[in-house]
C-alpha cells in the first residue's frame, strides 16, 4: 500500500484501524490516517482493539514507513487496547516502522496503549525509528514532538515529507 490518504469516519463494534484489519507480510509507505475512527460496542465479548494504520500485525515482515495518523479515536468501552500506528502486535510478527508520526486529535482512555503499537508478547520483533508523537500513551515509543519546531521536525523527518 502507498501514497494513500483515508478521510471520514470508520466505526465498527469491536476492532478497528484506519487501514487494514490484519497485515501479513505487508509494507505500508506514504500514508495518512485522517479519519475518525470509532468503537461502537459497549460491552461484551473480547477487549477492542484500534489501530490508528492496522488493527493487528499478524505475521511475516510488515513495514510502516513515512505514515501519520492525524485522525479521532472514540470507544464506547474501557478496557480498550490502542495502538498509535499498529493496534497489536501477535507472535509471529516482526513490525518495523519507520519515519512516522502519531499526532490525533482526541484519543480515548485505554487499558493498554502504545504510541507506535502495542504487543502482549514483548517487543523483541519491533523496530522503531526516527518515529514521532504529540499524544502519550501508556508505553511511550518514538520521540515527543513537542520539543521540536515545525522546521525542524520537517528536517528529522525529511523526504517525502512536507508542509501541507
Amino acid at each position: 500500500m502507498k501514497n494513500l490518504h483515508v478521510a471520514g469516519s470508520i466505526s465498527e463494534k469491536i476492532n478497528t484501524a484506519g487501514i487494514a484489519e490484519r497485515a501479513i507480510s505487508s509494507t505500508i509507505e506514504n500514508c495518512r490516517v485522517s479519519a475518525q475512527l470509532n468503537i461502537t460496542q459497549s460491552s461484551i465479548g473480547n477487549r477492542p482493539i484500534i489501530g490508528g494504520i492496522i488493527e493487528e500485525a499478524e505475521r511475516g515482515d510488515i513495514i510502516i514507513k513515512n505514515c501519520l495518523f492525524d485522525g479521532a479515536i472514540s470507544a464506547q468501552r474501557n478496557g480498550t487496547y490502542l495502538g498509535g500506528l499498529v493496534g497489536i502486535l501477535s507472535r509471529n510478527a516482526n513490525v518495523e516502522i519507520i519515519n512516522s508520526v502519531f499526532s490525533p486529535s482526541t484519543v480515548p482512555s485505554v487499558e493498554k496503549g502504545g504510541t507506535m503499537i502495542v504487543s502482549n508478547v514483548g517487543y523483541d520483533n519491533v523496530q522503531i525509528t526516527n518515529c514521532y508523537y504529540t499524544e502519550v500513551l501508556s508505553e511511550l515509543q518514538g520521540t515527543d514532538a513537542s520539543s521540536f519546531s515545525l522546521d525542524e521536525m520537517l528536517e528529522n523527518l525529511g523526504k517525502p515529507w512536507t508542509l501541507l
